[in-house]
């Protein structure tokens, strides 16, 4: 029979291996020897689960939103090591974690005791380490679904929504710990190096060692073009995050960049400009100037008084031409026929996306305006032909006139104009030139001859068509 001598021998052992274990791992496992009982804390930190963690919170609407870990938040074992342990006694066990509800710290203990009988006579914490480990791995058969809604938030002090928190936080810094301690090749120069040594990019997860990234970031900082540090992977667009850059860049170079992202995202607004004056540069807000255009062209920075123009970037021309008017068509060009890092620097230039594209849109307009109208010769009204012949009447003013020439026609006979022979002599026989009614001169064996007839009703003209062969 063990002396409690030898028990209490055999327990600062087991203490002293437990210590000598986690070393190295703060806050892992602590313990006191008191003039009785030796008593303590060991945390098991759970490794990545084989099925996910599976919780339910019901919102303040009634929703009931549902989650998965795939890192289920650390278990605290705090113990107390009776006189005759291990010989006859077993440890006395308290478990305590964010997750377990009072049904599974029960199967949980029940599970513990049973592994403790088995090993009396030993040393037995390690093995309640593993047995927590073991049994909570697939948390389908263990804990199935957690109601976050079920803990009693007098007794702990914790709402739902500030434990769902914590779980999601032990979820993050679970992953974290594994890629760390995990060995990964760089996709860049295929060395094999410690996570704690790489930058991992998310959601997509690609990683390259530090050496790799850090090259690649500051490379591109020092291109003017960058507007966002992306994926090293081609084709990827997940963005490095904040914590992985302050690994690779200075603070200098982390505030460049910062203020790179924060000028990009104030351009991609409609309503905001960086003020022209270089030796300002904070952001303007612009307000509507004119009620009927859905775009300012005027803005003025509410910190150093400068009014400026958002096209051309200068001062304030009032109802002067625009500078950028008689180059319009040369940048529109650059930009159409530019890569995607020029079209973003004519965008920044004139004003921002938004207000570029509308410029460039109406400019279009114009131009397709002019290509594919005409303006009436009484009223100066502009007027698109769709279909029909080359008469034409202005809708605002009622004026005839030929499509053609732009001359003005006569509105008692205004198809007189198209005759054979007709004194204007230009347009004789082109009433449907160019339209989808022209006819088919190409052919011997078929033709069409019109004559030009005056109908009874009101004066109004008409054209008989006759067919022949």
């Amino acid at each position: 029979m063990a002396s409690d001598y030898g028990n209490r021998q055999q327990q600062l052992d087991e203490m002293s291996a437990l210590q000598s274990m986690y070393e190295d791992k703060k806050g892992v496992f602590e313990y006191g020897e008191g003039t009785e009982l030796i008593s303590g804390r060991l945390r098991v930190d759970l490794p990545r689960l084989a099925t996910p963690l599976r919780l339910n919170l019901k919102t303040e609407t009634s929703e009931i939103k549902k989650y998965a870990l795939n890192f289920a938040a650390p278990i605290d074992v705090y113990f107390k090591l009776p006189e005759k342990y291990p010989s006859f006694r077993t440890p006395r066990i308290k478990l305590t974690a964010l997750w377990l509800t009072r049904h599974l710290k029960a199967k949980l203990m029940r599970k513990i005791i049973k592994c403790c009988k088995e090993n009396i006579g030993m040393g037995m914490l390690f093995f309640v380490m593993q047995t927590i480990i073991d049994e909570t791995n697939d948390m389908t058969r263990f804990a199935r679904e957690i109601d976050l809604n079920g803990f009693n938030v007098e007794r702990s002090g914790l709402t739902a929504a500030k434990r769902l928190e914590l779980l999601q936080k032990a979820d993050e810094e679970g992953d974290t710990a594994e890629f760390e301690n995990t060995n990964y090749e760089c996709e860049v120069c295929f060395e094999n190096v410690l996570g704690k040594d790489c930058t991992r990019f998310l959601p997509c997860k690609h990683v390259f060692c530090r050496a790799c990234a850090t090259s690649y970031f500051k490379t591109n900082l020092n291109d003017s073009t960058v507007k966002l540090l992306e994926c090293m992977q081609d084709g990827c667009q997940s963005i490095a995050a904040d914590v992985e850059l302050r690994k690779c860049l200075t603070e200098e170079e982390l505030e460049r960049y910062q203020s790179i992202v924060f000028r990009n995202a104030l351009e991609a607004m409609g309503d905001v400009v960086i003020c022209a004056r270089m030796s300002c540069q904070l952001p303007v807000i612009i307000e509507q100037s004119d009620p009927s255009s859905s775009y300012s062209t005027i803005a003025q920075c509410a910190e150093c008084r400068y009014a400026f123009c958002l096209l051309c970037r200068r001062v304030n021309h009032g109802i002067e031409p625009c500078r950028l008017n008689n180059g319009l068509k040369e940048v529109i060009e650059q930009y159409d026929n530019g890569t995607e890092a020029q079209q973003k620097e004519l965008e920044k230039r004139y004003g921002g996306q938004k207000r570029f594209r509308a410029l460039a849109s109406q400019y279009k307009s114009e131009q397709w305006m002019l290509q594919n109208s005409k303006t009436c010769p009484r009223c100066n009204a502009g007027i698109e032909r769709s279909s029909g012949c080359n008469k034409m009447q202005c809708t605002k003013c009622n004026c005839n006139f030929c499509w053609l020439c732009r001359g003005i026609l006569d509105p008692r006979n205004p198809y007189d104009h198209y005759a054979d022979g007709d004194s204007n002599g230009s347009c004789g026989n082109r009433l449907f030139e160019g339209t989808e009614m022209e006819l088919d001169t190409g052919s011997d064996e078929e033709f069409v001859d019109y004559e030009f007839m005056d109908s009874d009703e009101e004066g109004e003209n008409f054209v008989e068509f006759m067919g022949g062969i």
